[in-house]
């Protein structure tokens, strides 16, 4: 039964994934794009998890983006660009109409021949006929022409720790009642930038699998369904999602207060609501996501309904639990992180 709970969405996206696999190189991780995508992350703050800007960069080298339809959101997902850049390459096209090659940029207000250089393997000029097309895939449209994957990833500290030392009555500390290992698993399912289905496992060293405290098997569980630009709804996010609005000062999943290396890049891209794909345990949003727009309004409606970890403590005076700080590590082995899990 227990193995039933655990696989019990996986066999539908299972059914999604190609019938065969052709062993081939992936282009995106040649050196120059790593490197790219490196110094990106590097000019972002540096407690923000930067899981969904290589999940971006990802998506827009395998299906690049149209410059010019893309609106002032769809830009900051090449996390190239800052809100001033984007607001000068959209007055650009209102003035002077579509870009007609990629050397056009460097003639535009703010832009460089090296910016240019950068965004090449991630834009295109053409014309992009999904953008104008606001209906549903079929399911053999959506199995065919999707991007599939699966990651499977395991790993362990060689040294005996001591934690992990068997009990014996010359030892007084606690042993993690899990093995020393560390199972991560994700398995996804996009097409295009319409529509993403995805599932995240992990078990952290020290964490039980298939115990009481984990009946489920791993310790950590994310599921998204994620739909942009439907017909009836610009985006709806079921599951797992992140929001981001007023630069933190509104709501921010990502709980990102801090400056970044770069002392001019003071405005974080705001994408409102994205579907979570990360193995952080606490900072995301777990319910129910609208989004719709009235050109030039936007209304978001959300409904989370998720604990985090924290240190709980009883006041003095009213006898009131109250915390005391946010957990951040993730880890549930030993009582008190399980007291704190989802206090």
């Amino acid at each position: 039964m227990r193995f039933r709970r655990i696989f019990f969405f996986w066999p539908v996206m299972v059914l999604a994934l190609p019938a065969a696999v052709d062993a081939q190189v992936d282009p995106l991780f040649s050196p120059d794009l790593q490197s790219l995508i490196e110094e990106v992350a590097a000019s972002r703050e540096s407690d923000l998890d930067h899981t969904y800007i290589v999940e971006d960069l990802q998506q827009l080298f395998y299906q690049p983006l149209n410059i010019n339809a893309a609106d002032a959101e769809t830009l900051g997902r090449l996390h190239l660009l800052t809100p001033f850049q984007i607001q000068s390459l959209i007055r650009y096209r209102e003035r002077y109409g579509p870009l007609l090659s990629i050397y056009e940029l460097p003639v535009i207000y703010g832009f460089t021949a090296a910016l240019a250089q950068k965004m090449e393997p991630f834009i295109t000029l053409g014309d992009t006929p999904l953008m104008r097309d606001r209906s549903l895939p079929n399911l053999g449209e959506l199995i065919g022409n999707s991007r599939k994957h699966l990651i499977l990833r395991s790993g362990r500290t060689l040294e005996q720790q001591k934690g992990f030392l068997p009990p014996s009555p010359n030892r007084s500390h606690q042993t993690y009642p899990g093995s020393p290992l560390r199972v991560y698993s994700q398995l996804g399912l996009k097409y295009h930038n319409r529509l993403s289905l995805g599932a995240t496992l992990d078990k952290d060293p020290g964490e039980t699998f298939l115990r009481e405290d984990n009946p489920w098997g791993f310790d950590f569980h994310s599921v998204h369904l994620f739909l942009q630009e439907a017909p009836w709804m610009s985006k709806v996010a079921l599951g797992d999602y992140d929001i981001r609005y007023g630069q933190g000062l509104i709501a921010w999943s990502g709980l990102a207060f801090s400056k970044s290396s770069m002392v001019l890049n003071l405005a974080r891209h705001a994408a409102a609501i994205d579907p979570y794909t990360s193995a952080n345990e606490n900072n995301f949003f777990r319910g129910l996501a609208l989004e719709k727009k009235w050109l030039p309004l936007t209304l978001s409606v959300f409904y989370s309904d998720k604990y985090i970890d924290a240190n709980l403590q009883d006041t003095t005076s009213s006898g009131r639990k109250v915390f005391s700080s946010f957990q951040q590590s993730g880890y549930h082995r030993l009582g008190g992180e399980l007291f704190d899990e989802r206090a």
